[in-house]
């Protein structure tokens, strides 16, 4: 069981690793295309790059709902296995208990 819960949260901070990289590759996009709008100064090209800018922020917002619901299932996931392990503690300490008052 035990080894079946690392898995799971093996898989989901992997998942969640990725999804962060993404979310930094689109906020360096975002950097960039800001720098280059600046240099240049042109107010034709400053509207165009406020345009794709929010258009990508849609996107960019939509990957931040999908690492924030990743996030909320990973501490799901690790609660529940924190669960199972406390009640497979009580489990051996209540057969321990049993153990210990038959052999006295």
């Amino acid at each position: 069981m035990a080894k079946k819960g690392i898995y799971i949260l093996i898989n989901d901070f992997d998942t969640m690793s990725r999804l962060v990289k993404r979310l930094e590759g689109e906020i360096e996009h975002f950097r960039v295309v800001s720098d280059v709008c600046v240099r240049n100064g042109k107010l034709e090209v400053v509207k165009k790059v406020a345009g794709e800018l929010g258009n990508d922020q849609k996107g960019f917002l939509e990957q931040l709902k999908e690492l924030k619901k990743q996030i909320y299932l990973c501490f799901l996931n690790i609660n529940r296995s924190r669960r199972l392990v406390m009640e497979e503690i009580m489990v051996v300490q209540q057969e321990n208990r049993g153990k210990s008052f038959l052999c006295c």
